[in-house]
């Protein structure tokens, strides 16, 4: 009976947010172990306000040391992904594919937690990372590359 209803609340949000037809990633997170997390989703996802090409900005933070470690995009599909799985799964906007992050090079990112903004048009999602965050090796992708410092503290 639950199961019918996480199911229900999936579709309808998956509905809301891409049009008609139940694709097969809604199957592939329904499961016994994964009842309440799917509910959970469905509820929160409903408000989620993704942008015309159907993404939603995910900034990536070290749990432990707070550390901004990317920005990355999710759609509707790679959010769900990312619930079930445990593990960051985003949106390639350059290669137009999904992305689990840690696949090739190891550097899994566990979530620990994911927090909408104030609008509910970005993600906070605090990671405990196995690896440097950056394809380029760095902990952080924004390493390196200042644009602006004051001298002020």
């Amino acid at each position: 009976m639950l199961s019918n209803i996480i199911f229900s609340l999936l579709s309808e949000v998956y509905h809301a947010l891409m049009g008609p037809g139940i694709p097969t990633w809604v199957y592939l997170i329904f499961s016994a172990s994964q009842e309440i997390i799917c509910m959970e989703f469905a509820e929160n996802a409903k408000t989620l306000r993704f942008d015309a090409h159907g993404l939603i900005p995910a900034i990536v933070q070290d749990h432990y040391t707070k550390e901004v470690l990317t920005l990355a995009y999710m759609n509707a599909e790679t959010l769900a992904l990312t619930i079930a799985e445990g593990r960051t799964v985003f949106w390639s906007r350059s290669r137009q594919e999904i992305w689990r992050k840690g696949e090739t090079s190891g550097n899994v990112q566990r979530v620990v937690s994911i927090t909408a903004d104030c609008d509910k048009d970005a993600l906070l999602v605090r990671v405990r990372k196995d690896g440097p965050a950056c394809h380029l090796g760095t902990d952080s992708c924004f390493d390196g590359n200042p644009i602006y410092e004051s001298e002020e503290d």
